[in-house]
């Protein structure tokens, strides 16, 4: 956010405020709240407010912060108006109906996008993902944002890759019928605080690994060739929030690290801060005929409005030893 001065008042609704991605922006705000950067009033809606607040009362009381109980399926009435909503709501790993899932994700973002229009949100941030590109092309060491690449329609794997495209699509429909300035975040791999350890992310279990005494080496599912970069998850934060404010209306920016590597040498590296006395173990077997899997976005876009990676992967893997 830095390079402009804050407007005397924004007035935000944060939908998906309280997993990985939204405490990572709390945290930030908090911290421009206690520098006396508080030009905001955020409101969280989330399925469980109570219960958030319990497990983390450091949320509580804070004058800029409120919760409303609520879901993308199930709005709670709200009269007040909003500056901008920041849309980061939809589970990113799904176990059960992927139609289900794929309602999700595009019926949720159109509420969401209906209830901006409705308070008179003038900016919408959605948050996506690097899923929307498909595959990496191996020839490609990083995927910039004109990459015209798309997830195969024949595979039920890549439902959360379509389904994010589809809820892009309705970001660029609304601000065409509506005039709403929608920004796309195409979010890649992160680490950090709160970061989980028991959860589909290679890097959270590498730490979960090394940091257990039960657990004697690390282990690498596949063959560790797959690669991917990581972006410390306040990094990540201040990035989403300036796109909310700064991003250029109807443009889509990757968000993440462009220094890629192997989750070979991502072990060895979380092994060699959390636990020099641990072994890597690779599982898999290399195969030569097999294609790497690259995961890496181009970043240049977003160096444009002065966000550049700055903690090394040693210093996130530190950040992440607390998933709490």
């Amino acid at each position: 956010m830095a390079g402009r001065s804050p407007p005397p008042w924004w007035r935000w609704r944060l939908l998906g405020g309280t997993g990985f991605v939204g405490r990572s922006l709390l945290d930030v705000l908090h911290t421009l709240a206690t520098q006396g950067a508080a030009h905001f009033d955020v409101t969280v809606l989330s399925r469980d407010p109570a219960g958030f607040l319990a497990r983390h009362p450091h949320y509580a009381k804070l004058p800029w912060l409120s919760f409303l109980q609520g879901s993308l399926s199930q709005w709670p009435a709200v009269n007040a108006p909003y500056t901008d909503v920041l849309h980061a709501a939809a589970d990113t790993h799904h176990q059960g109906n992927d139609i289900a899932w794929t309602d999700q994700i595009v019926q949720g973002t159109r509420r969401a996008l209906d209830f901006a229009v409705a308070v008179g949100a003038q900016r919408f941030l959605m948050v996506s993902s690097g899923a929307v590109y498909g595959p990496q092309p191996d020839h490609l060491p990083c995927m910039p944002e004109d990459h015209a690449g798309a997830p195969p329609t024949t595979s039920a794997h890549s439902t959360y890759g379509q389904a994010k495209r589809m809820a892009e699509q309705l970001c660029t429909l609304y601000a065409q019928a509506h005039g709403l300035q929608t920004v796309i975040a195409r979010c890649f791999a992160f680490g950090g605080a709160h970061l989980p350890h028991d959860g589909p992310y290679a890097l959270g279990n590498f730490v979960r690994d090394a940091l257990s005494a039960d657990i004697p080496a690390l282990r690498v599912k596949g063959d560790g060739r797959a690669v991917r970069s990581y972006l410390d998850s306040e990094e990540m934060a201040v990035w989403l929030l300036t796109l909310l404010r700064r991003g250029q209306a109807g443009e889509a920016y990757n968000v993440g690290s462009d220094q890629g590597v192997s989750m070979l040498s991502l072990a060895q590296t979380v092994a060699s801060v959390l636990a020099p006395h641990k072994p890597v173990v690779v599982e898999g077997q290399a195969s030569a005929s097999a294609a790497r899997s690259l995961y890496v976005p181009c970043v240049a876009k977003a160096a444009g409005l002065g966000l550049v990676p700055q903690r090394s992967l040693q210093d996130i893997i530190r950040r992440s030893q607390s998933p709490g």
